[in-house]
């Protein structure tokens, strides 16, 4: 007998792939759990940085050893049989159609979260938070469709997080995602060393960024991973430097001025729209950017502060901190009468 208030997610993470899918998905999890679903993870591929991610949020999972592919859609099922789920949340890209396919087939709910316009279909129920996001763009789709920055994927309490004891001078925040794969910390880091003015420098990496870069550094600085206080620190700092994922999203949300670095093609619409919409800029691609051009881009986005608060203001303007609230309240009762 299937259960409809558990809830099977699918979401992976690694080097490779970044750890945005999990991100979202636990957030999205968490908030099923506080209206009393019960939330199960399946991933591939499972490093020990993404077992302690799920650690540290209390979320239980299981591993996948298959992770695409029909074999892996009868695997799915056979875990929601045997945890009695009916409903299903896929956000991961290595899924096709034939997967999703399979998994309506064998009477499973499904909700997609999808970036890129192509891993919806089969599903009934789609989302795409992000700030460049089109609904025209599902063309055919027949089921709810939640779609944009009102329904943003973020940690609804950082809405009413508080900014620490800040330091008597200015200071940055500099995050490159959860795995900075493309070792652009170290660039950054190297490059706001060089930059005139008086400011110190908070930067926080995943499981797999290096600290060498910062011991050299003549400026102020600290380098963490993985902190439970990333939420104060991006309400803390003044500004921020971002690759173009989730990171994005929630230093609009808070109303802080940032720099995007596009660390992955994927993030290039986002950090348009962004830029579009006033709350950042864009300092280029970093597989492009030469360490000058990155330098300039910093400083310039340094020297002109004096923007900063207008930016802030779009920023709240254009994500909605409470979005995934807004998505279990529109989706609770389809993932229950399933």
């Amino acid at each position: 007998m299937m259960d409809n208030r558990k809830i099977l997610f699918r979401a992976d993470g690694s080097k490779e792939i970044g750890f945005g899918h999990l991100v979202r998905s636990a957030v999205l999890a968490a908030a099923y759990r506080e209206k009393g679903f019960e939330p199960l993870f399946v991933t591939a591929h499972a490093d020990e940085a993404v077992e302690n991610f799920f650690a540290s949020r209390g979320l239980p999972f299981v591993k996948t050893p298959v992770p695409s592919g029909i074999d892996a859609a009868q695997i799915h099922l056979d875990i929601m049989r045997k945890s009695r789920a009916c409903a299903t949340v896929l956000d991961s890209y290595v899924l096709d159609d034939a997967f999703r396919y399979a998994l309506k087939e064998g009477g499973a709910f499904i909700m997609a979260v999808d970036d890129l316009y192509t891993h919806h279909s089969r599903a009934d129920i789609v989302i795409n938070h992000n700030p460049s996001a089109v609904a025209a763009r599902y063309v055919g789709f027949a089921g709810l469709k939640l779609i944009g920055p009102r329904y943003a994927l973020i940690d609804p309490r950082l809405g009413a997080v508080r900014a620490t004891k800040k330091p008597e001078q200015p200071y940055l925040l500099v995050m490159l995602g959860g795995t900075d794969n493309l070792d652009q910390m170290g660039r950054v880091l190297m490059a706001l060393d060089k930059v005139e003015g008086d400011f110190a420098i908070t930067a926080v990496g995943g499981g797999y960024t290096g600290t060498a870069a910062a011991l050299k550094l003549r400026r102020r600085n600290r380098l963490l991973s993985f902190t439970n206080e990333l939420p104060e620190l991006m309400a803390s700092c003044d500004a921020a430097i971002s690759a173009g994922g989730v990171t994005c999203m929630e230093l609009a949300a808070l109303g802080k001025p940032f720099l995007v670095l596009v660390t992955d093609r994927r993030q290039a619409d986002n950090a348009a729209a962004y830029e579009a919409r006033g709350c950042a800029r864009r300092a280029g691609n970093a597989w492009e950017i030469s360490d000058g051009g990155l330098a300039a881009a910093i400083a310039s986005f340094i020297a002109h502060k004096e923007q900063w608060p207008a930016m802030g203001d779009a920023g709240r303007m254009l994500v909605n901190p409470r979005g995934v609230h807004e998505v279990v309240a529109a989706t609770s009762l389809a993932m229950t009468s399933c």
